[in-house]
């Protein structure tokens, strides 16, 4: 993101629109493979489903149709996020507490293969992103001092209750 960039509302509003779309979809097309009649003995097991799945293509829908209407009325002027904003974010990959030294070791091969490459450079360049790269001791650590500075922005915003 270019200095003072800001995620648009609409575009989140679209993209979370589009997600349940595509999940409606999957539960209506699943629901029809079981079947979504009503039997002689009740329902078949994909009836309530399907319409589960209806509402929610519904919902969608009329997300994206008002985001849509709405367009050219608030001329992106909604922001979802400011680039600052995405700094605060932690942007970290966690194992599971029993995975194996290998299986750490492997990881942090594949993620220090990525970063040399220079598709990733040049995300890194162009995106709201540190480029810091930190693992054992020194994560933990920093994720202490994070917590810490979290709860604070938490307190001053007012998200917590006194």
């Amino acid at each position: 993101m270019k200095t003072g960039a800001h995620l648009q509302m609409r575009w989140i509003e679209l993209l979370v629109a589009a997600c349940f779309v595509g999940v409606s979809l999957l539960v209506i097309t699943d629901s029809i493979r079981v079947g979504n009649a009503w039997g002689s003995d009740g329902p078949e097991p994909g009836y309530f489903p399907f319409y589960i799945g209806c509402l929610l293509l519904g919902g969608a829908s009329w997300v994206i149709v008002q985001t849509l209407l709405a367009w050219k009325q608030d001329e992106g002027k909604q922001v979802f996020a400011e680039q600052h904003e995405f700094n605060l974010m932690l942007r970290g990959i966690f194992m599971p507490p029993k995975a194996t030294p290998a299986q750490v070791a492997y990881f942090i091969d594949v993620f220090q293969k990525v970063r040399q490459l220079p598709e990733w450079k040049e995300f890194m360049e162009t995106g709201a992103f540190k480029d810091t790269f930190m693992k054992g001791q020194e994560f933990q650590d920093w994720l202490l001092k994070a917590e810490v500075e979290h709860f604070r922005l938490m307190r001053e915003a007012g998200f917590l209750a006194k």
